[in-house]
């Protein structure tokens, strides 16, 4: 039901409290202090006892400014012109499910990594939800003209945090839920939860003059990662 079967979480003393805050939210039926507080536990795991937590969120970084920098020039010089500067002359006047299997590759990779298949789920669905679930079969350049940066750049994070944190603790989840609909209900808990509490706290920035191709992309989705993160903290004062 999540992540593929024998994925543990790695050892260690803050790893050892993430793993009780999870259990502590199964048995208080996923009551949202009790997920706050099992997300807070396990960000700062990842954030200061190691664990891969770090390198996913890099990984994330680059497929993100990778994408807003696509679509930076799709918009100022139209969607041909974008697909040719990204090598993908082959995409033009492919049908949406195409290029939209094109881009995914081309944004985020091929998924081989642990690291990698965080990132690619993240941005397959969003892109998905973007893109294939339109109304009225949008082109993809209408889509990106009518994207707001700042909206697909909260949103991608938001979907990074969530598989991120339900990957580590899917087999923990399932193992006490005592079929796939108590399973599925207990991951839309705690997807939505983390989902209202980023949008609740999400700032908005002027995106227009950031320079998507080097590291100043990058360098701003790490650091917004880092500041959505901190909006867990929260739950493990007192």
């Amino acid at each position: 039901m999540g992540t593929s079967k024998g994925y543990q979480p790695p050892k260690g003393y803050l790893w050892s409290d993430a793993k009780r805050a999870v259990s502590s939210m199964i048995n208080n039926n996923f009551e949202s202090g009790s997920i706050g507080k099992a997300v807070g536990r396990y960000n700062q795991a990842t954030r200061q006892g190691g664990g891969g937590g770090s390198s996913r969120q890099q990984a994330l970084s680059t497929a993100g400014a990778k994408a807003a920098n696509f679509f930076s020039i799709a918009r100022s010089q139209g969607f041909a012109k974008a697909l040719e500067e990204a090598g993908l002359s082959n995409l033009i006047g492919k049908s949406n499910e195409e290029v939209y299997s094109g881009l995914l590759d081309y944004f985020a990779g091929d998924g081989s990594s642990l690291d990698d298949a965080v990132v690619r789920d993240s941005m397959a669905e969003l892109m998905k939800e973007m893109f294939l679930d339109v109304p009225n079969d949008k082109s993809f350049e209408e889509v990106i003209h009518d994207t707001d940066m700042n909206k697909f750049v909260k949103d991608l994070i938001t979907k990074f945090i969530q598989k991120d944190f339900i990957m580590n603790f899917s087999e923990k989840i399932e193992a006490k839920c005592k079929n796939i609909e108590e399973y599925k209900k207990a991951e839309k808990q705690i997807k939505n939860f983390i989902k209202t509490k980023i949008d609740t706290k999400y700032s908005v920035e002027d995106l227009s003059k950031i320079d998507w191709r080097g590291s100043q992309g990058k360098t701003f989705i790490n650091n917004r990662c880092d500041e959505v993160l901190k909006v867990f903290e929260v739950y493990l004062e007192g």
